[in-house]
């Protein structure tokens, strides 16, 4: 298991290898793993269960329903089946990354805003300094 000073030290990539790594061997890893991203989506997507912004926070609209139902059964109940836990640790290593970036202080959202006089958006990365430690 690899502490939050270890992750902070690496490279990125060594950070992210890092990440997965506790995510696969402990489940208080994946717990927090999960609530960070739950706590990534806004707030139309918990409510809704769903991905409605491009923004690469959180889950992904493939993900966004069963994983948003299941951080809301752990924040009820603080229970999850082994069933459950092995589908969030499938889901969550593709979000080591996403968590590994978190951790050490590097969110960054992607805003899209309208260009004046046209159908498209212009993409920019904004620094986020609300996140939680590992959100934790």
């Amino acid at each position: 298991m690899f502490s939050k000073e270890q992750i902070l030290e690496a490279s990125p990539a060594g950070a992210k290898r890092m990440v997965r790594q506790n995510l696969l061997d402990s489940n208080e890893w994946l717990v927090r793993g999960l609530l960070c991203l739950f706590e990534r989506q806004t707030e139309d997507e918990k409510r809704d269960e769903a991905t409605r912004h491009l923004n690469r926070r959180g889950f992904n609209s493939a993900d966004s329903e069963k994983l948003t139902s299941m951080a809301k059964q752990w924040l009820r109940k603080s229970w999850l089946s082994e069933y459950q836990m092995g589908f969030i640790r499938r889901r969550l290593l593709k979000y080591a990354g996403q968590l590994s970036r978190v951790a050490r202080g590097e969110d960054r959202v992607v805003v899209a805003t309208p260009v004046e006089g046209s159908r498209f958006h212009q993409l920019s990365a904004v620094r986020v300094a609300d996140t939680k430690a590992l959100c934790s």
